[in-house]
Order: structure tokens, then C-alpha cells, then sequence
């Protein structure tokens, strides 16, 4: 939250949000937060109702607790930002994105990894061309709170192309370190099978190679982060923002309430496969 903070009511500005209330299960944070924001701390977590445009649940943590935490503002209609890993059961899943719905509250649940140049040039590769495998990479030292960053990479590149997934298996010694790998499997627009895989560890930012029937060796695609902070923040945080601004001021979700409801399943899905 205090990245995205940083990014939206910092002194140099990137998005045209402005953060003007704010809440924390622990008030002293939330007054902390407000000072260091110039914005208004709130005692109760649906006191901004009325007060607020859109909103912004950006804790990891929080994923218990989402379907209650978020249901006033999706009530209400409210564009609502949930942060990855979103919810911790398959109910919990349904009860959002269907209170979502039903109220059409335009709903984002983001990654920086699904939100870019790479991405973008990723999918736009796969409509051109019949998939017929792929393997991935993602840095990350846990599967629930930033292993999710690869799969949602998978989703907005390889699974929205009209490529469901069907299964997932998850296999690492334990959810909060690496190694680990996800293995998915997809069905394609003609109906045929494929499976990827997704590496969790020491692997740099990540990375995409998909191979095709015309190119069967596969092209890569490589996310990177800039050394120079203004194309940091540009290149790779700020454009879920943008994302979030967009369907705050009326344009379409990125991902479709079904699409949001599936990369949340998969993610489960793997989840408790390792059981």
C-alpha cells in the first residue's frame, strides 16, 4: 500500500487518483499512513462509504478477510482494486466476483506482471498463433502472496487468448520457499490440449517462452525492471494503476468478471493440490 501510495499521492504524481481516506485493522497505522499521505484515517473499514469514488484493498493479507472487507464498496458499485491473492477459498472467490456482478462494481484484481509492454507483445503472440505448449519462470519466495505474480502472468497472456485452464498441480516441498513448479493444463479454441509450466524460485523477474505450431523451438518474452526509477515506475508499477484509473472512469475491466473468476480458481486449485 505504500508503494502504490508513493506512486499516487507522492510528489510526483503518475496517475490523476487522488488517496483521501484510508483505514487499518490497527488505528495508529492508519493515522501514520494519513499523515505521511496528507489524507483522512477512518475507525471503521466502511466508514468511507460516501466519501470515496473507488477503493484500493491492497493488503496481502487481507485475502481472509476480502469478501467481508470489500463487500460495502462492491454493494454500493464502487470500481474496486482487490490485491493478489485476493481470497483464501473458493466461496469466498465466488461470493466477490458475484457481489461484483450483480451490483456492476468494475472489479481489478491486479499484478505488475499482468500489466505490461511484455505481457501486451506475450498476448498478442498467442492470438496470432496455435499454442501448443509453454514454460515459464517467476521469482518468488512463496507460492500464496508472490508466486501468484507468475500465474497471473500465465492468465492475462496464455488463459484470456481463449486457452481455459482445465487442471493445475502444484509440487514444491512447501508453499513459502522455493523451489517449486505449477503445472497447467489448457484447452484451446479447436477444442485440443496443451500444458505449461510455471518455475518459482531464484529466477530473476520472469519470463514466458511459448511455443507454437509455426514455432515449435518458441519465442520468449522477459520482464525486466529498469535501473532508472522513472522507467521503473513507469514500465512496470504504474500501469496497474492506469488499469485501475481506467475502469474507475468508465472503461472497460481488463478481465472479465468469468476471467478474474478463473486465474482465482487456478490459483486455489494449485493450492490445494499440494495437499
Amino acid at each position: 500500500a505504500a508503494h502504490w501510495a508513493r506512486l499516487i499521492n507522492g510528489s510526483m504524481s503518475y496517475t490523476g487518483m487522488r488517496i483521501t481516506h484510508c483505514w487499518d485493522i490497527n488505528p495508529d497505522a492508519a493515522r501514520g499512513f494519513a499523515r505521511g499521505n496528507r489524507c483522512t484515517s477512518v475507525e471503521d473499514f466502511d466508514d468511507m462509504l460516501g466519501e470515496v469514488d473507488a477503493v484500493i484493498d491492497g493488503g496481502y493479507y487481507n485475502h481472509a478477510f476480502d469478501h467481508l472487507l470489500m463487500a460495502p464498496y462492491l454493494k454500493a458499485g464502487l470500481p474496486c482494486l482487490i490485491n493478489r491473492p485476493f481470497a483464501n477459498s473458493l466461496a469466498k472467490t465466488r461470493s466477490l466476483v458475484e457481489l461484483a456482478r450483480k451490483h456492476k462494481a468494475p472489479l481489478l484484481v491486479p499484478s505488475a506482471f499482468g500489466h505490461n509492454q511484455v505481457t501486451s507483445e506475450a498476448r498478442r503472440f498467442v492470438d496470432s498463433e496455435r499454442v501448443t505448449g509453454y514454460h515459464a519462470t517467476t521469482g518468488a519466495e512463496d507460492y500464496p502472496t508472490h508466486g501468484t505474480h507468475g500465474l497471473y502472468f500465465l492468465c492475462r497472456a496464455i488463459t484470456d487468448a481463449g486457452n481455459p485452464i482445465v487442471s493445475v498441480a502444484f509440487r514444491g516441498t512447501d508453499w513459502h520457499k522455493p523451489p517449486a513448479v505449477l503445472t497447467l493444463e489448457h484447452r484451446d479454441p479447436s477444442g485440443g490440449t496443451f500444458y505449461g509450466t510455471l518455475h518459482s524460485g531464484e529466477f530473476g523477474i520472469g519470463m514466458l517462452q511459448i511455443h507454437t505450431e509455426k514455432n515449435g523451438n518458441g519465442r520468449p518474452f522477459t520482464l525486466a525492471l529498469s535501473h532508472e526509477p522513472l522507467y521503473r515506475d513507469t514500465g512496470f508499477w504504474i500501469p496497474g494503476l492506469w488499469a485501475f484509473q481506467q475502469i474507475a472512469t468508465g472503461g472497460p475491466m481488463p478481465q472479465t468478471y468469468d476471467q478474474i473468476l478463473m486465474k482465482q480458481q487456478a490459483y486455489l486449485a494449485g493450492f490445494r493440490s499440494h495437499l
